[in-house]
């Protein structure tokens, strides 16, 4: 492929392994949230309970409350992914649950990325701008776990086209769920950037395709 043959300069791609090791298959409340994630070696928690754990000099960036329905990070101090829900009431409502039930394992496998990518190099976490969206998605960090969560988002709905015919749907705005977060990195990053994205989404999508999902 034309655009991305040429781009040498990128680390090789790492596979979030994550398999449910829990009893607890449906999340319907909280202590289902707090069950599956003990089981499967992540935290849970509530927006509450996240301001009070992260340290006071990442408060000013951390997430508004309500900004969205739920979020993740890797906290590296104590190597370990966080799922946070905006409160207990949340999970109430069904469409809710619906998406958090569908979205969770790609949220922690996002994570499971960065994960890995410490064990690598000591990775100095501290929360991201929300106002700073460039700065945010031309993280070298950042870029590799959003390759994966662009990849299998155009697995999920492409899965029966064959690698390239996968690929070429990234720029078909509305067609996958992460075709907005794409938009956003081609109007944030240069040229080099989104090159080196586009060559992580294809190398995920091989791996997706070679494992029938990952």
């Amino acid at each position: 492929m034309k655009h991305i043959k040429n781009f040498k300069t990128f680390e090789a791609i790492i596979v979030p392994e994550f398999q449910n090791n829990s009893e607890v298959k449906r999340i319907d409340d909280y202590s289902d949230l707090l069950k599956y994630a003990e089981d499967n070696n992540f935290k849970a928690m509530t927006y509450d309970e996240f301001i009070e754990y992260i340290d006071p000099s990442d408060r000013e960036n951390a997430p508004k409350y309500g900004s969205a329905p739920f979020f993740a990070f890797y906290d590296t101090r104590n190597d370990i992914p966080v799922f946070v829900i905006n409160s207990e009431n949340e999970l109430r409502h069904p469409m809710f649950n619906m998406i958090l039930n569908k979205e969770i394992e790609n949220i922690i496998k996002h994570e499971l990325i960065h994960k890995g990518q410490s064990s690598r190099s000591k990775i100095e976490y501290k929360l991201p701008s929300p106002t700073d969206k460039k700065k945010y998605l031309t993280d070298k960090n950042e870029i590799m776990a959003f390759s994966y969560s662009i990849a299998k988002s155009l697995y999920d709905v492409f899965k029966r086209q064959d690698l390239k015919d996968i690929f070429d749907n990234i720029d078909k705005y509305g067609r996958y769920p992460m075709s907005e977060l794409w938009e956003d990195i081609k109007k944030n990053c240069d040229e080099k950037t989104i090159k080196r994205y586009k060559k992580y989404i294809y190398l995920y999508l091989e791996e997706l395709i070679n494992k029938k999902d990952v």
